[in-house]
């Protein structure tokens, strides 16, 4: 009886439960630190889906302006057509935000400048086939391209782009300017 009381039990020395303690504390550290990055990761990409969305439906905006547009010109500076209604309406970039002026009074951003600031723009005209037609179909383009120096801004930094996107004014396939007198 005597020996099983004094029988050796079998347990962990303390310098093996400080390895193992901080071992564990290691791999606890890592997780939390892949945690936190996966946090801060979401975060940042929620930030900049705003920028984006914001972006989009700013070129929804100006697209579905030039797409019923008319008599379209552009001199590095301003690009300026007459709308569905035979309204003047010029775009323009100025500190870093596209403006759309309307009837050379009502001027709104086409893009939040909270969310996006625009570096550059250019617009591309296709060289027209035959501007001395008496026919506005010949005369008037078949495409417009629109290139931006883009950032989508956010609190934690920025994201540059360049982004190009065509569009092709539908007026462009009447016999007459819809603005005619």
């Amino acid at each position: 009886m005597a020996s099983i009381i004094f029988r050796r039990l079998k347990a962990f020395t303390l310098a093996e439960a400080v390895v193992a303690s901080f071992i564990f504390l290691i791999a606890l550290g890592i997780i939390a630190n892949i945690v936190i990055s996966l946090t801060n990761a979401s975060f940042q990409l929620g930030e900049f889906h705003g920028g984006f969305e914001n972006f989009r439906l700013g070129l929804e905006k100006l697209f579905r302006e030039v797409k019923y547009g008319s008599d379209f010109n552009y001199d590095n500076i301003t690009f300026s057509f007459t709308d569905r209604n035979c309204l003047p309406v010029s775009i323009k970039l100025v500190n870093k935000v596209l403006e759309m002026t309307k009837n050379s009074q009502q001027v709104t951003n086409i893009f939040d400048p909270k969310f996006i600031e625009i570096n550059d723009w250019k617009v591309i005209i296709d060289p027209l086939t035959n501007p001395n037609s008496p026919f506005y179909f010949e005369a008037a383009p078949k495409f417009i391209t629109f290139i931006f120096d883009v950032n989508f801004k956010s609190k934690v930094g920025k994201i540059n782009m360049i982004i190009q996107q065509s569009i092709a004014p539908v007026n462009s396939v009447l016999p007459t300017s819809p603005c005619q007198q």
